[in-house]
């Protein structure tokens, strides 16, 4: 690592320490079932209704597996999941996998699993939360020697990076940038599914991210795409 990502990890680090709270998450719902657990096999290019949340609370999923990546998943018609980011990957570490994940489907919404070039089984399991909880999820592919801004952090808002997991054929050309500046290499190769010890996959890293700044992702390479998945919270 180069002694100017090194400083900016510090530099963020630091900011996590003396600016940030601990984030307040929601209760767990108190009904006589707020857990659940899903399974199913749908065929190459079909989709199935998963589940339609009740009004009354959002869902978090904490735990979501398929058989390979060809299994992507959607809170109606928006993509949340891109299976071949590997974060659901069976033989991967990444936090859905691994019974760590922040995934908020919203009340009132429906959670679609649609099968992308091959058939398709799933598992996905979790509770029902308070509505307004602080995670946020993010996903999608960046072409091929391109970049773009993932995510904005409002206003007054802080926001916490706890896991980033980079999937496709050449992960170490994807690399993770805070406005602009250097954060995460990709070719440190800590973003990818198959490290287990790494922090940026298993949901124990903690990045802060300030007010009006941006989460950005290029890719340098020329020849595949970079699936991402990033998983986080606001804090007070």
């Amino acid at each position: 690592m180069c002694l100017q990502s090194i400083l900016l990890w510090f530099l963020y680090s630091g900011l996590l320490s003396t600016h940030a709270h601990e984030p307040t998450h929601p209760n767990v719902s108190t009904g006589s079932t707020p857990f659940a657990y899903y399974q199913g096999t749908i065929q190459s290019g079909q989709e199935t209704d998963v589940f339609t949340q009740s009004t009354q609370y959002d869902f978090l999923i904490t735990t979501a597996f398929q058989s390979s990546r060809n299994c992507d998943l959607y809170q109606d018609s928006t993509q949340i999941v891109n299976g071949k980011s590997g974060v659901m990957d069976t033989s991967g570490h990444g936090t859905l996998f691994l019974g760590k994940g922040l995934l908020r489907i919203d009340a009132g919404s429906t959670l679609k699993v649609k099968a992308v070039g091959d058939n398709c089984t799933f598992h996905i399991s979790g509770y029902h939360i308070e509505i307004g909880s602080p995670y946020v999820h993010l996903t999608g592919s960046i072409p091929i020697n391109s970049s773009q801004v993932v995510h904005t952090i409002p206003t007054g808002k802080m926001f916490i990076i706890q896991s980033i997991i980079m999937g496709g054929n050449q992960p170490e050309t994807c690399d993770v940038y805070i406005s602009g500046n250097l954060l995460l290499e990709g070719d440190l190769r800590v973003m990818t599914r198959e490290n287990i010890h790494s922090a940026s996959t298993n949901g124990n890293i903690r990045i802060p991210v300030a007010e009006n700044e941006t989460i950005d992702i290029h890719n340098t390479g020329a020849s595949s795409p970079c699936p991402y998945y990033l998983e986080g919270t606001y804090v007070q």
